[in-house]
């Protein structure tokens, strides 16, 4: 039961350890470096590994070789910054570079800022907002690719085809888009005849276009134009 608690103990210290380190990084981005993070980090492996001694040996030539540091020079520049920042208290020095330096975590006291937790917070609920905003337009979407507008259910399935493609190139669905676009296939059933204006709707899905465009075709009938009551189980059953 004691080990369980000092583990415990154990995992929340260096909970605390990471948290610190972050904060004075997020206030100091021009003074942390990666070597920085990475001495600081193996250190707090290393501690953990000896369950949390309050002093320590941390020999440099380990470390040099867990983190990819060749030259003892730049190792130890970056070691008197840490303990300079108080991430690192110095208990005893190191004589040369094969003897071991003798450190505390536990003892370093660094400075706490709430900077990054602020940050943070802002952040999430920008991305939260931003979330919320696409999860409105995604359902609103989703509901104008569900209404029936014509009564042929031919004709309706590639207009809803058209608008899914608004959807896909990030273009705006609004109501006046789709009322204008309405208008222009009821106004071509006036002239063609269902199986034409499907075409020309299908022709402006393949070629990505915003509306919809007329196109001759040689093998259009003959019989183009049509009076208005031959069309009108095609056309809109939709009130705007």
């Amino acid at each position: 039961m004691i080990m369980k608690v000092l583990f415990y103990l154990l995992i929340m210290d260096i909970y605390s350890l990471s948290r610190n380190y972050w904060n004075f990084a997020f206030d100091n981005p021009e003074k942390i470096t990666p070597t920085h993070t990475a001495i600081y980090f193996f250190a707090i492996e290393h501690c953990n590994r000896l369950w949390g001694k309050e002093k320590f040996w941390f020999p440099s030539q380990m470390t040099m070789e867990a983190i990819g540091v060749n030259k003892h020079q730049t190792y130890i520049k970056y070691f008197n910054d840490l303990v300079e920042w108080w991430f690192i208290k110095l208990i005893e020095k190191s004589k040369n570079q094969y003897s071991s330096n003798i450190i505390s975590l536990i003892y370093a006291m660094p400075k706490k800022d709430k900077a990054l937790d602020k940050a943070l917070i802002k952040h999430t609920a920008k991305q939260g907002a931003k979330q919320g905003t696409y999860n409105n337009n995604n359902i609103q979407t989703n509901k104008e690719t569900n209404i029936q507008y014509f009564s042929s259910e031919k004709l309706n399935n590639i207009f809803l085809d058209f608008i899914k493609l608004r959807k896909e190139i990030k273009k705006p669905i609004t109501k006046i888009w789709i009322e204008q676009n309405i208008k222009k296939i009821n106004k071509l059933l006036l002239i063609y005849n269902e199986d034409e204006v499907i075409w020309f709707i299908e022709n402006s899905i393949e070629n990505w276009y915003q509306w919809i465009f007329e196109k001759k075709q040689n093998n259009f009938s003959k019989e183009t134009k049509k009076l208005s009551y031959e069309n009108t189980d095609s056309r809109t059953n939709f009130k705007f």
